[in-house]
């Protein structure tokens, strides 16, 4: 939920779920501002200690006794630190490692605000860092919707506020084929109100062919024939991310491979 867009709006659950556990999830969802503030709250005042900035590096089973032996790297300077624990929770999630489009361009560097950076970016932090921008965002998930409705719109609640003129961008979503199954409603009626309202173009059934310093060159995905070359400025690739399988397997969890 940290690496979540600012003033992103998370639903919680299911209307039809009961809530359990100790955090608070009230209602049907939050702002992701408040729920960090009250979630971090009640790990602090329970004594939680929270080590950011250091990776899992490996597990292994300790052969004299009956505990864990937890390996890492800390900071840029990735300083290797071990643990000893009793039982280990590995709460990965299934994000992963982003996904590429795998197109020519990719790994363009471009000069928007003064310094080199990346064209193609896989997530985006805070939309308030972009503005007037002719942004494309691709993919057809809950995180592509959001993103091209918080490059457009602020959120107040689960309700939307377009941006004034020196603030909004120009943006385009690009869905290879349809929805994601798990795409929810209120992100759809969002996004449906934003290209109503003409904020937010989209193209249907079509993918990346290449992307250029000022522009992408669109493409039909199966036939690969070229249907529009649009001008850009920065492409948010939101396409999945690949399960962290090798490392899961590197501890001794066997993946099914159905």
């Amino acid at each position: 939920i940290d690496a979540y867009p600012k003033n992103k709006y998370l639903f919680f659950k299911p209307d039809s779920m009961a809530a359990r556990g100790a955090l608070l999830i009230a209602g049907d969802g939050d702002q992701r501002e408040n729920i960090l503030e009250a979630w971090l709250g009640t790990m602090m005042s329970n004594g939680v200690m929270i080590n950011e900035h250091e990776n899992c590096k490996a597990i292994k089973r300790a052969e004299d006794g009956d505990y864990f032996t937890v390996q890492t790297e800390k900071g840029e300077q990735r300083e290797p630190l071990v643990y000893r624990a009793r039982r280990v929770v590995v709460a990965l999630g299934n994000r992963g490692t982003p996904m590429r489009l795998g197109v020519s361009g990719e790994e363009i560097q471009i000069r928007r605000t003064g310094h080199p950076e990346d064209k193609v970016i896989y997530q985006l932090s805070n939309p308030d860092n972009f503005k007037q921008r002719k942004m494309m965002i691709v993919g057809g998930g809950n995180a592509a919707v959001e993103a091209s409705v918080d490059l457009v719109a602020r959120r107040h609640g689960n309700q939307i506020e377009f941006r004034s003129a020196d603030e909004i961008n120009d943006v385009t979503l690009v869905v290879r084929s349809g929805f994601t199954n798990d795409i929810k409603f209120g992100n759809k009626l969002l996004l449906y109100h934003c290209i109503d309202e003409g904020k937010v173009k989209v193209f249907w059934d079509t993918g990346v062919k290449e992307v250029r310093d000022r522009e992408v060159v669109l493409m039909d995905p199966f036939t690969r024939v070229e249907k529009a070359t649009v001008a850009n400025d920065y492409i948010i690739a939101l396409i999945g991310g690949a399960p962290p399988t090798k490392f899961l397997e590197s501890i001794g969890i066997t993946i099914p491979k159905s």
